[in-house]
């Protein structure tokens, strides 16, 4: 709903606007495609952590262990790769709002089109790096990759009650034969049945409004488009209200990244790290 009345804010804002061509100004033009070395900069720096987020996933998905390293570095790295994302926007709505609000004087454009085309091709990234995730708690689940012991040793019982109960039968059985003074069978009392595994989560499958993230994105919905065409009053109107929703996914992605406890939960935090980068791009 949010993008039909984004692109149709946009048709009207273009049709009310003269037509440019040649009649655009060379400082028009300039401010059009400006500096763009900061914004470039700080998506450099993101694509940087996002790859190397992926190469932990696939480290671990290679060597079928998992370390308290590991662990440690994917979690952290998913956590600023987003960050550096939300920084990234934040120099790209800025430059953009500074061009509406000094109608062409200062700022630009073009930070706001390079963040926009960035951020569409990490969303089909992470997209991978979700689907590998999933696949890895998996084969976690299973017993196929294991924890290492620094990290096993590393969880108090809470933690390894949740790891165990959240096991397959067949993982269990691997954990317990590793690790038995850690992991062991639960005793039934008389008349019960033993501990049953826990369903497998949803995570990896909620929806943007379960997530409290807006499924619309925050610029591709036409903020680029009405400010490249120099309609400087829809554009700031457009920026301001971007603005507050990459602030609104940000927030929500760090509620629900914060909530998926435990290092076995990686489909989780990448579910909610590519619902927060699809609302970016």
């Amino acid at each position: 709903m949010l993008r039909k009345v984004l692109f149709a804010v946009t048709i009207g804002i273009l049709l009310l606007t003269p037509a440019l061509g040649c009649a655009r100004t060379s400082y028009e033009a300039q401010q059009l495609n400006g500096d763009t070395s900061t914004t470039k900069g700080a998506l450099e720096l993101a694509g940087g952590k996002l790859k190397y987020v992926i190469t932990i996933l696939s480290r671990i998905d290679t060597t079928k262990v998992i370390t308290v390293a590991d662990s440690q570095e994917f979690d952290k790295g998913i956590y600023d790769y987003a960050s550096s994302m939300k920084a990234a926007c934040d120099l790209a709505l800025k430059d953009a709002r500074d061009a509406a609000e000094s109608r062409g004087e200062k700022g630009n454009v073009a930070s706001l089109a390079a963040f926009e085309d960035v951020a569409k091709k990490h969303e089909g990234m992470v997209k991978n790096l979700a689907d590998k995730a999933k696949a890895v708690d998996a084969q976690v689940r299973t017993g196929t990759i294991r924890p290492d012991k620094p990290l096993v040793i590393k969880m108090n019982s809470s933690e390894v009650k949740d790891f165990y109960d959240y096991l397959a039968p067949e993982g269990r059985k691997v954990m317990e034969q590793l690790y038995p003074t850690i992991f062991k069978p639960p005793t039934a009392e008389k008349g019960t049945s033993p501990r049953p595994e826990v369903a497998l989560s949803r995570e990896s499958e909620l929806s943007a409004g379960e997530s409290g993230i807006s499924s619309a994105p925050v610029l591709a919905a036409g903020c680029v488009a009405v400010c490249q065409a120099s309609a400087w009053t829809g554009c700031l109107s457009c920026i301001i209200g971007a603005g507050e929703a990459a602030k609104k996914a940000y927030d929500a992605f760090k509620r629900n990244y914060n909530a998926c406890k435990g290092w076995w939960k990686n489909a989780c935090k990448t579910s909610y790290l590519l619902l927060f980068i699809s609302a970016l791009g």
